[in-house]
């Protein structure tokens, strides 16, 4: 039976509970709103594809517990885009999540296997690319659909949100981890292309002096 702490219209998976935001916001702003929020709330996050299947097939249950302490439960609407804690380096094409703990607080782990991650990446300027979830019920076979989009993190969308279903049981701010990420994968990408653009011009110059030196010859 899920914890009493998770209302009826959220859904328990492995100790938290998990609900829907209703306003859209880029990650930054949505990062803030949960910083001032004490520290409870966070981006819904998932270690591994299989985490992943097992949460949306869970969401999408209408009945919880057993015996006499069955209950009726609300899906959850994943029929549009949700902003999750995943996310896309584009320089090393990786996905990584955010990992958090009541003991240890949040950090930035890289994804357990995204081969097996039914995912699209759209191409942005950007080194890291958000992503969203989004799946659809087939209903007839309780079958369900979904697909995990990375794109600008600047894109305005409602938040997958989770927090611990114990009342007390804080992880720490999250928002830090995933900005201080951000940065740091921005520096290596920032310094390769400095350095291609060096290199482009380096050749360039050699290219111009042979040219010269063949004219001359």
């Amino acid at each position: 039976m899920e914890p009493g702490f998770c209302g009826r219209s959220m859904t328990n998976f492995e100790s938290n509970c998990y609900t829907t935001g209703s306003v859209r916001r880029n990650l930054t702003a949505e990062l803030a709103a949960m910083s001032a929020d004490s520290g409870v709330m966070r981006l819904a996050s998932f270690s591994s594809s299989a985490a992943l299947q097992n949460f949306v097939t869970e969401s999408q249950r209408t009945r919880v517990g057993s015996g006499l302490s069955t209950r009726s439960k609300e899906p959850l609407n994943l029929a549009q885009r949700l902003r999750i804690g995943l996310f896309y380096e584009h320089r090393t094409k990786k996905v990584f999540y955010l990992k958090c703990a009541a003991e240890a607080g949040c950090k930035m782990m890289e994804f357990e296997d995204a081969d097996k991650l039914y995912h699209a990446v759209e191409t942005t300027n950007s080194f890291v690319s958000c992503g969203s979830l989004r799946a659809v019920n087939l209903g007839a076979g309780g079958e369900v659909l979904w697909r995990v989009s990375f794109r600008g993190c600047s894109e305005q969308l409602p938040a997958l949100i989770s927090f611990p279903d114990a009342a007390g049981n804080r992880c720490g701010n999250s928002s830090q981890p995933v900005l201080s990420w951000m940065l740091a994968a921005a520096q290596p990408a920032a310094e390769e292309e400095q350095t291609e653009g060096t290199n482009s011009n380096k050749k360039k110059v050699f290219r111009s002096s042979m040219k010269s030196f063949n004219t001359a010859h």
